[in-house]
């Protein structure tokens, strides 16, 4: 009985506890909410509190219930503010400003969860800032505070980013200063190319919310009216692109930062086989267009006008789509068609910043640009690996081109190979080192090297597969769908397929029938139809057939004829044997830590 006495005292005890601090954060509303998330980017926080009821102040931290009316004052000693703050109701932004011995202070605020409209800004009794809003649960809070007195240009920020080895985010370091920008996009610029490339990483990781990394790091360099598009906010789709934005003035120029986010995706991958009847690759096209369409709305929407220089940045699918707007950009500065094409602002070729990063082949001469090494494209770098597959596709044969200069990785030589593999222990996990020893590549068949392998094998592939009006007509569209089923739908291959074995019987299969298209059909619908049926997905049914049926034959005529001349194709026998390690070359780690060796700032 004493126990039990016990145990209803401490029940007690811990109600009461429990209802004494949420009468404590109560102040006031009818529903509660839950602060999900708080970031502090300069330790100003403590200025701040919660205020209740009862004028109490409630540190602000995560994980606390307060009403959904929340309050916000200011609780630290200055006693001088600029009599309006601003509140920018399209970001939840509100800044308070300042002067600290005769340079201007900013402390910015960005709410995330709060109902339309809801946001507000004052002084108190006071005189000293007040924020009220109707909170939403798991809304939250972010800080950003900008001191111009005796701040040094360059700074070090933080980039979080996914690393696939780790399948987990990882933090790196990048600089940044807005003087950068003085040096013109026409010069060669290791430096700019590290910050372009560190803004790309930060696009891409495994956050609830995607784009909250990218808007965070362009916010802490005071780029406040950062944003994102829709795609960042809905289910990714074959023709979206994750886009971010955002702006800032400096020295007389409007700085505006263009990220495609190609580092991080899933079903926007069959755009990558979308190549289109004619003119620029039609799936990178849309990333281009993407971008374009954000600029555009922005420059419009921000009322942005006078000089500007852009920075545009993306990786991979995504490096294709910058390397192509970068070029749509400089056509438009080379024709005099700035303000028809992009905005009513003043920019000239040198304030284009066109990176990209493991690019593939894009463009087209004849399709509105002209010759791809053409002065006008000076502003451009594509960095590459030459180790690195994507950087061959789609292929050359096919009239396709990148625009800009070509910075090369030194993925050759032996002691910048030893730095990277140093700097990846460094700056990501030294437990992944090992997995980016591009020495480990076996000699198999006389390929010495992942780019004989890459160059022989994309000749001979695409080759078999035809011209670009034959891949348009008879294969790219159920490719196309054929690649987004095996992102949105895993389970449809997997069950079609299985383990290793049911895969060769399944090739053989494949072969058996693969001279009758009547009976090709008849006998794989039935299969895919039921493996479709069990995955919600049986409108692809055709799609997945026909391009089984058009990539047995490719693999034949490829082959010689007979799949079985495979096991002797010197291309396949390399790739089987260096399957672990071929796809590394293209990994955004290497090409970090191959190209941060260039940058004085890091070293």
């Amino acid at each position: 009985m004493k126990n039990e006495y016990a145990i209803i005292i401490a029940v007690i005890a811990i109600a009461a506890v429990a209802f004494g601090a949420f009468a404590l954060i109560n102040n006031g509303g009818d529903s509660d909410v839950t602060v999900a998330d708080v970031y502090d980017a300069d330790d100003k926080m403590n200025e701040f509190g919660f205020v209740t009821d009862g004028n109490k102040r409630i540190d602000i931290a995560p994980k606390i219930k307060l009403n959904d009316d929340i309050i916000i004052d200011y609780f630290g000693g200055i006693k001088e503010w600029k009599k309006d703050p601003s509140i920018i109701d399209e970001s939840n932004m509100v800044i308070f400003s300042t002067y600290l011995d005769a340079s201007p202070i900013d402390y910015v605020f960005v709410f995330s969860k709060i109902e339309s409209g809801s946001l507000k800004a004052s002084f108190n009794d006071n005189g000293k800032p007040s924020i009220s809003m109707k909170a939403q649960d798991g809304f939250g809070i972010e800080l950003y505070y900008f001191d111009q007195k005796g701040s040094e240009d360059i700074q070090q920020y933080d980039v979080n980013t996914y690393e696939f080895m780790l399948s987990r985010n990882v933090t790196l370091p990048v600089y940044y200063g807005d003087s950068m920008f003085e040096v013109p996009a026409t010069q060669r610029n290791p430096d700019m190319m590290m910050f372009a490339l560190g803004l790309e990483l930060c696009t891409a990781n495994v956050d609830s919310e995607r784009d909250k990394s990218v808007l965070r790091l362009m916010r802490d360099m005071g780029y406040l009216d950062a944003m994102s598009n829709d795609a960042y906010k809905t289910a990714p789709t074959i023709r979206s692109t994750d886009v971010a934005i955002g702006s800032k003035e400096w020295n007389g120029y409007n700085l505006i930062l263009v990220m495609l986010n190609g580092t991080n995706y899933t079903t926007e991958f069959a755009a990558n086989v979308m190549l289109g009847p004619s003119g620029d690759h039609m799936g990178f096209t849309l990333a281009c267009n993407e971008a374009l369409d954000l600029l555009r709305d922005f420059i419009k929407d921000k009322g942005i006008t006078g000089k500007t220089k852009i920075l545009l940045t993306g990786y991979s699918r995504t490096a294709a789509g910058a390397n192509l707007a970068a070029a749509y950009l400089s056509d438009a500065i080379a024709e005099g068609k700035v303000a028809e094409r992009i905005g009513n602002i003043e920019i000239t070729k040198e304030d284009v910043y066109g990176y990209s990063f493991e690019t593939p082949l894009c463009g087209l001469p004849n399709n509105g640009h002209v010759s791809p090494t053409d002065s006008r494209y000076d502003n451009i770098w594509y960095i590459i690996n030459c180790d690195d597959p994507v950087t061959y596709v789609p292929p050359k044969s096919y009239g396709f081109v990148r625009f800009g200069h070509a910075v090369d990785l030194p993925s050759h030589d032996d002691t910048s190979r030893t730095k990277m593999l140093e700097l990846i222990g460094k700056y990501y996990d030294p437990s992944i080192t090992s997995g980016y020893d591009m020495s480990r590549f076996e000699v198999i068949s006389g390929i010495k090297d992942p780019k004989q392998l890459w160059e022989g094998f994309f000749e001979k592939f695409f080759n078999a597969v035809g011209d670009r009006q034959f891949y348009n007509k008879n294969i790219e569209d159920d490719f196309v769908q054929f690649i987004y089923i095996s992102f949105a739908k895993p389970g449809v291959l997997q069950e079609l397929v299985g383990d290793s074995t049911k895969m060769i019987w399944f090739l053989i299969d494949l072969d058996k029938y693969s001279n009758d298209k009547t009976a090709f059909d008849e006998h794989f619908t039935p299969l895919v139809k039921e493996a479709t049926k069990h995955n919600d997905c049986e409108e692809f049914t055709s799609n997945i057939v026909n391009t089984l049926y058009q990539l047995i034959n490719v693999a034949k005529r490829y082959a010689g004829g007979s799949i079985y001349s495979l096991l002797s194709d010197p291309y396949a026998l390399s790739m089987t044997g260096n399957y672990k390690i071929i796809l590394m070359s293209h990994l955004p780690a290497m090409t970090y830590c191959y190209l941060v060796q260039e940058s004085s700032l890091y070293n």
